[in-house]
């Protein structure tokens, strides 16, 4: 039995008072756990663009199996919890949103290395643009309940994605100057990888702001 199954097996053994008024969930740690998934999986991203050794792809897997462990037990605990910190709706997109980044970069190595891509000076300097609006995202979730804070953070955030955007275009434009049409294909691929994830970061940004608002 998994851990996530068994609390919901030990819950449901609880006394009914216990399950009517449970105790209080620390959903900030909960929320934290997340981001130090999300933080750790862009050092190794970053470290494997620089690098391109494997042994950073490996770690982002080992990372992404543990980051969907926290999000599966946020999910749980929102589930089960009598108030939210934030609307319950809102704090299920946020945490989605967070472990969706940390799935998207998965999703860079993985593809890089079945389609034997290495790193280039683009994709480096995309994961540095990346990387700082990942930073942005998570001093914002992690300083949620300095509101003013947290959305200069968000907003910071999406204004990352912009940058990416402008670099990615960048990138496009020069990959498209090369005449070998199959490294063409495979290095687009882990391009919009990058930008998947650079879009999940401001969505989820975006998702953070209205939620701030919605308790300011």
């Amino acid at each position: 039995m998994n851990e996530v199954n068994h609390r919901l097996d030990t819950t449901e053994r609880l006394p009914l008072w216990r399950r009517i008024f449970p105790k209080p969930i620390n959903f900030d740690e909960l929320l934290k756990s997340q981001v130090q998934f999300l933080l750790e999986a862009t050092r190794e991203v970053m470290a494997w663009g620089q690098t391109g050794d494997d042994e950073h792809r490996l770690k982002v897997l080992e990372i992404e199996s543990r980051a969907d462990v926290a999000r599966r037990e946020l999910s749980v605990a929102a589930g089960q919890a009598f108030i939210t910190p934030i609307d319950r709706e809102d704090l299920d997109d946020l945490s989605r949103g967070l472990d969706d980044v940390v799935d998207g970069l998965r999703d860079v190595v993985r593809d890089a290395h079945a389609l034997e891509v290495a790193p280039d000076g683009a994709i480096r300097q995309l994961c540095q643009t990346l990387s700082e609006g990942v930073k942005n995202l998570s001093e914002a979730v992690e300083q949620m309940k300095n509101a003013a804070f947290a959305q200069q953070k968000a907003q910071q955030a999406k204004h990352s994605a912009h940058e990416f955007e402008n670099a990615y275009v960048q990138a496009m434009k020069a990959l498209f100057q090369r005449e070998d049409v199959r490294e063409i294909i495979k290095i687009r691929e882990v391009y919009r990888h990058l930008g998947n994830c650079a879009m999940q970061v401001a969505d989820t940004a975006e998702i953070l702001t209205h939620a701030l608002i919605k308790i300011a």
